[in-house]
């Protein structure tokens, strides 16, 4: 899917609407719940108490910080270069990609990735070169990923294919 389409932002939208409309449910739901229970004595007092509001103070309260011990540690992690360069179908943004992968192979340059990782490095932004159809960078980058893990054809079964579509234009 295109980050920069009109697709994707509805989506993003109705993802966001949906996901509003469950809080607000559990907000409003949970409290009354909770009290229920506490009248039952299946639960402690305190959550049959309403506030000014006509909503349950403690309730709402403990809901909110459950939600926040439920949420702080799935912080979401911004898409890292490896997950965005190795991804075989990711050629919608292919400037982006080879940005990614270059800066991978930089990293491989400095010891600090395995050389296979840096193979995929290749292999990713030949691929993303094969998207926009520079045939030689892409050859380049293959051969590269070839010359560093020799392992690559068998990993990255899809050379041939790519080879072809290369060179059948």
């Amino acid at each position: 899917m295109n980050p920069t389409g009109f697709l994707f932002y509805a989506v993003q939208m109705i993802t966001l609407v949906l996901l509003a409309l469950a809080a607000n449910t559990s907000f409003g739901g949970l409290p009354v719940l909770a009290s229920l229970l506490a009248r039952d004595n299946f639960l402690p007092h305190v959550f049959a108490l309403r506030a000014d509001r006509r909503v349950f103070r403690y309730g709402v309260g403990v809901l909110a910080v459950a939600a926040l011990f439920v949420v702080a540690p799935t912080a979401a992690q911004p898409a890292t270069d490896r997950d965005y360069c190795i991804n075989v179908d990711n050629v919608s943004a292919p400037d982006a990609v080879i940005a990614a992968c270059t800066a991978l192979t930089e990293a491989y340059a400095r010891g600090e990735i395995e050389p296979s990782d840096a193979a995929a490095a290749y292999v990713g932004r030949g691929n993303a070169y094969a998207a926009i159809r520079e045939r030689s960078l892409a050859t380049a980058d293959y051969d590269r990923a070839i010359a560093i893990y020799d392992r690559a054809i068998g990993l990255f079964g899809h050379f041939p294919r790519l080879y072809r579509e290369l060179y059948s234009a």
